[in-house]
């Protein structure tokens, strides 16, 4: 039986999942890390940083999907926080684009947004707490 064709050949899936996980402000920015399902990636590990000390506006970093497959890392901008009042919560909207693949995950071109939800907290000035996130992917093929 012949070998199945790496998930990035031919026609480039479309990426619909969630992750849960963390973001910590450091002295270089905001470090994010969590774990989810992504289909078709399967069970991944996500790490991300922004950078530049714009935070939620305006900002640029990486966001990376790993696994025993092989990594997808996505350049990322974020493009400011969204009340969520009624949820207690926030947004983050994240536009995003393939800056490599590799693995099983060599050749998927997908593109668009990442929504970032953290819940309001009270963060004392000066105290940099890990905040809890949930990630809502629904990446579309690039063309």
């Amino acid at each position: 039986m012949p070998d199945a064709a790496p998930m990035g050949k031919g026609q480039s899936p479309a990426l619909v999942g969630s992750i849960q996980g963390t973001e910590t402000v450091t002295p270089r920015g905001y470090q994010l890390e969590g774990t989810g399902t992504v289909t078709p990636l399967g069970d991944v590990t996500l790490t991300g940083f922004f950078g530049g000390g714009e935070g939620a506006l305006n900002d640029k970093g990486t966001l990376t999907f790993s696994n025993g497959q092989g990594s997808l890392a996505l350049s990322s901008k974020t493009h400011g926080y969204f009340p969520l009042r009624s949820q207690g919560a926030e947004e983050i909207r994240v536009t995003v684009q393939v800056r490599s693949a590799t693995g099983s995950y060599a050749g998927i071109r997908v593109q668009g947004t990442i929504n970032l939800v953290n819940p309001l907290i009270l963060v004392h000035k000066g105290e940099h707490p890990p905040i809890p996130f949930t990630a809502q992917i629904n990446l579309k093929r690039a063309k």
